[in-house]
């Protein structure tokens, strides 16, 4: 499979199985992962990136509403709070488990 290329300004990311990025949701409340790509385009990843996740930048998943959703991620030093939606298009690479103690749970 070849690496995939930017399509009309929309960042399509390689698949997750070969660069080890997973989607913003499937990070764990206390984990902490690098923002490896964002999937789609328009004004919707505009906006995502103008709140600082682009590629490189440190995520900290940080609380969970009760039903699920929102999830309040720590995005250079903001909290921000992101829907289920938005948090799928986010791909990042887990850096270390909650708490950061360097053991998986």
């Amino acid at each position: 499979m070849k690496p995939r290329h930017q399509i009309n300004n929309a960042n399509v990311v390689i698949s997750s199985k070969r660069n080890g990025s997973t989607c913003l949701t499937r990070l764990p409340l206390g984990g902490v992962g690098e923002v490896t790509g964002i999937q789609g385009g328009g004004q919707q990843r505009r906006r995502l990136m103008d709140l600082g996740l682009v590629p490189g930048t440190t995520v900290e998943a940080v609380r969970r509403s009760p039903v699920g959703e929102p999830t309040a991620f720590l995005i250079r030093g903001a909290v921000i709070a992101l829907r289920r939606e938005e948090a799928e298009q986010i791909m990042v690479m887990q850096l270390y488990p909650k708490g950061g103690s360097g053991k998986w749970d």
